[in-house]
């Protein structure tokens, strides 16, 4: 299974993240002290080699440095109704007003981390919009993970 990224706005394929990289990034743009990123990332899981997938759930498995910071999330199965034409969904925006709960150590957690259920339609999941709003300095990446069953 792996990410793909689309641009927020227009909802353009921008690409996938690579399957193979555990470590790569999402930009979120800049990122301001006491603000909200300067745009969401849109992405939505896709399946590779897995015919069927169950119980898929998306979370935040740490915040790095920011462990004051918010990390918001927004769902849809489908992405052309918050796209342009029309107005996108903004970042710090009323749409993207849910927040994950920070879940350290999740490997360990029996049967699942706290997270946000992910659905799958065929092989593609709903488009998922992400926000960070940033209380203070500091770089370190934050790490975002999916679990879920597969057949």
């Amino acid at each position: 299974m792996h990410f793909q990224v689309f641009d927020y706005a227009t909802g353009k394929l921008i690409g996938p993240l690579s399957a193979s990289d555990s470590t790569a990034a999402l930009d979120f743009g800049d990122l301001i002290q006491g603000q909200h990123c300067s745009k969401p990332v849109l992405v939505q899981a896709v399946t590779d080699n897995e015919v069927s997938v169950t119980d898929s759930i998306l979370f935040l498995e740490n915040k790095g440095l920011w462990k004051d910071s918010q990390f918001g999330y927004f769902m849809a199965a489908d992405k052309s109704l918050y796209v342009s034409p029309n107005p996108p969904i903004e970042a710090g925006g009323a749409m993207i007003s849910n927040h994950f709960i920070e879940a350290p150590n999740a490997s360990q957690m029996t049967p699942c981390p706290p997270g946000v259920p992910l659905n799958f339609n065929g092989n593609a999941s709903d488009y998922v919009w992400l926000d960070i709003q940033v209380f203070q300095t500091g770089a370190t990446q934050a790490g975002y993970r999916l679990f879920f069953n597969f057949a």
